[in-house]
């Protein structure tokens, strides 16, 4: 393996002083496994390398970094899906766009540009086609390095901010850089599917390894007085979320910071704002019982806001609302239901919403979550009905409601109260 991996590396180096597009055809398939094989253990020891300088770069300048897009997709995501979209569907799409075309027969972007020369006459076509080849061969060094280099920077994009130092972001994408290049070495010399399995291994290592090596759930907070418990911890998978609420006691599961707050302060989410979006989309469990006493909180929303350091400011502002009103009650007789004690049915999709034995508050609610702005009525009546709208503009949505069901809409300023949320 000693002499192998030497080898491999000896052929790593000569390719990459010079790169050319030639593609190796005398060699069978167990000499390319083991170049895929030393290629990706030497991979595997740069990229070591390089993340251990990151960070102690970190360490003794104080960088940060916001949350990493993997960090997210454990968050967020299964790990069928996370290894599915992470190991199999991403290097098939960025190996499409970044190494197949390094081989000139394979490269479509050429095809861009013969396409409408070649409406010009065979001639033309062949005279550029020459053309293409000659700067394609004087030039590939710096295409295929070109090819690496943006697809290293492309990677800055799993990070969630425009605050990292520009010296340092060079830095920071140099381990996408070197695999770029390793990838592109394969690709070149054996084929685009020797390529692609690199990625898939690399990527693998990357999201497998730590997924095995990471807990249930990693223990945020754990208290245990005479007068209440209160357990905090963060799910390294996502789990399908749920809430239960007694008497005595909260507990959430898997569920975003902010629909905890909501619920606790007892308000619509869509009254909650923050500059940090993304801070308060983390999914936690949350579990608090009391044992003396009653239920507060009040001291429930401190915790919260100790744990995950944010603050809580109630605000004022003025916004433009939608306020139903009845202007043809003959038109919306016609969708009433008789029977008011059933259940009501609400299904929304991009295109459409139905509503079955909806009284108008619960119109105004759909409303409100499919426009994003508040809906309102001054209607008082309890009665109920069917409702069949297409979702497009407000304009549209306007003129339907007025002309098949009698209701207009009208806008109107009002104060609306909500929650600003920032963290510290």
């Amino acid at each position: 393996m000693n002499s192998s991996l030497i080898e491999t590396f000896k052929s790593l180096i000569k390719f990459l002083k010079h790169p050319i597009d030639e593609k190796e055809t005398e060699v069978k398939p167990p000499f390319k496994f083991r170049r895929l094989a030393g290629v990706l253990l030497i991979d595997i020891i740069l990229a070591g390398l390089l993340v251990g300088l990151i960070e102690l770069i970190k360490e003794y300048t104080g960088i940060t970094l916001p949350e990493h897009k993997i960090e997210q997709l454990f968050h967020t995501s299964t790990i069928p899906f996370i290894i599915l979209f992470g190991v199999i569907i991403m290097p098939i799409i960025e190996e499409i766009l970044f190494r197949l075309p390094l081989h000139y027969p394979a490269n479509f972007f050429r095809w861009i540009i013969l396409a409408p020369i070649a409406l010009g006459g065979k001639e033309k076509k062949i005279r550029t086609e020459a053309f293409l080849k000659s700067i394609w061969i004087r030039y590939y060094s710096w295409i295929f390095y070109f090819t690496a280099a943006i697809f290293a920077g492309l990677h800055l994009a799993n990070f969630n901010s425009t605050d990292i130092p520009y010296a340092f972001c060079l830095i920071l994408v140099f381990p996408q850089f070197m695999f770029g290049i390793f990838a592109a070495y394969l690709r070149v010399r054996f084929g685009f599917w020797w390529g692609y399995s690199l990625h898939v291994l690399h990527n693998g290592l990357i999201l497998i390894v730590p997924l095995l090596m990471m807990g249930e759930a990693k223990e945020k907070l754990n208290i245990k007085s005479d007068s209440f418990e209160l357990q905090i911890s963060e799910p390294q998978f996502v789990h399908e979320s749920s809430a239960y609420f007694g008497t005595d006691s909260i507990c959430y599961q898997a569920t975003p910071i902010k629909t905890i707050i909501a619920n606790i302060l007892d308000v619509e989410e869509s009254s909650l704002a923050s500059k940090s979006a993304s801070y308060f989309k983390k999914p936690i469990n949350f579990a608090y019982k009391v044992k003396l006493g009653k239920m507060n909180k009040k001291h429930v929303m401190d915790w919260l806001k100790t744990t995950y350091k944010f603050s809580v400011e109630s605000k004022t502002r003025i916004e433009e609302i939608w306020v139903l009103s009845i202007e043809d009650s003959l038109k919306l007789q016609a969708f009433q239901k008789e029977n008011n004690l059933l259940i009501s049915q609400i299904v929304r999709n991009e295109k459409q919403l139905e509503l079955k034995n909806a009284d108008l508050d619960e119109l105004c609610s759909s409303l409100s979550l499919a426009y994003l702005k508040p809906v309102q009525t001054k209607t008082s009546e309890e009665k109920h009905y069917n409702f069949q709208l297409a979702l497009s503009t407000e304009e549209a949505l306007k003129l339907q409601l007025l002309q098949t069901y009698g209701i207009r809409i009208t806008a109107a300023k009002s104060p609306i109260s909500y929650y600003e949320l920032n963290p510290y």
